[in-house]
């Protein structure tokens, strides 16, 4: 049955706590965390969303509002009545109220914005208040703290060069970059070291290492078999190799 009115029953009445009979096929639960909860939003705030029941005072909407109410020791709240709904319409209306809620998201940015902003009012005293209460766990404001972090700065391109040194890479070697296979074709000296300043290249843009393939070997590990070290040689992390003593 539709409701012509979207307002007809909209009017708000309290009721004896006492008379309010939970709805016996309720499938949204409340674990004791979340009671809590919304005990603390009620004690900081106010009850300030009444609760549906019908025409029996059984409730279609706020399981979780009435058990924080008990336990606050109220003896009256405020609830909305609709009649006249069949045992189905009833079940829909409980099922949709639990269940539209969920279907929206959050704006990540403008979320972490009213965050930092009720927090550092907290911090300035302006009022006693745990965003824990508002469902935010410890992981999760440590993650909408990070939204608001500034993006790191990228790092200029820098020059790779290297000294007379021999090469650690060797004709044939082939390398896995991450899911790429490099091989090293040329022989000549400036072929290997040219693999070299490539495969250096690869690991610092990408924070990765060089293996290689079949033998499991990082590159980093070949360099230091071969007594060759990677160090940095100027303030613009220009880096050289050179044969450790």
């Amino acid at each position: 049955m539709r409701t012509d009115d979207p307002l007809a029953y909209s009017e708000t009445a309290l009721v004896a706590v006492r008379t309010l009979r939970a709805y016996s096929r309720n499938s949204r639960t409340h674990d004791e965390a979340q009671i809590g909860q919304i005990q603390a939003l009620i004690e900081q705030f106010g009850f300030l969303v009444p609760l549906i029941v019908d025409e029996h005072d059984t409730i279609i909407a706020g399981h979780g509002r009435l058990e924080a109410a008990k336990r606050l020791g109220m003896e009256q709240v405020p609830v909305i009545r609709r009649p006249g709904l069949s045992d189905a319409e009833r079940a829909a209306l409980v099922l949709a109220d639990n269940r539209v809620a969920l279907n929206s998201s959050w704006d990540e940015t403008m979320l972490a914005k009213e965050v930092a902003f009720i927090q550092e009012a907290i911090d300035a005293g302006e009022f006693d208040f745990d965003l824990g209460d508002a469902g935010f766990g410890e992981v999760e404001l440590k993650d909408l703290a990070e939204v608001l972090a500034p993006e790191p700065e990228e790092e200029p391109p820098r020059e790779l060069t290297v000294t007379e040194e021999p090469a650690v890479c060797r004709a044939g070697d082939r390398w896995m970059l991450g899911p790429h296979t490099f091989t090293v074709a040329g022989a000549s000296l400036n072929d290997l070291r040219a693999a070299d300043i490539l495969i250096i290249a690869w690991e610092r843009q990408n924070k990765g290492e060089a293996v290689m393939a079949g033998g499991g070997m990082t590159f980093r590990a070949k360099a230091e078999s071969l007594g060759i070290e990677f160090k940095r040689q100027d303030t613009k992390a220009t880096k050289a190799r050179h044969k450790a003593d």
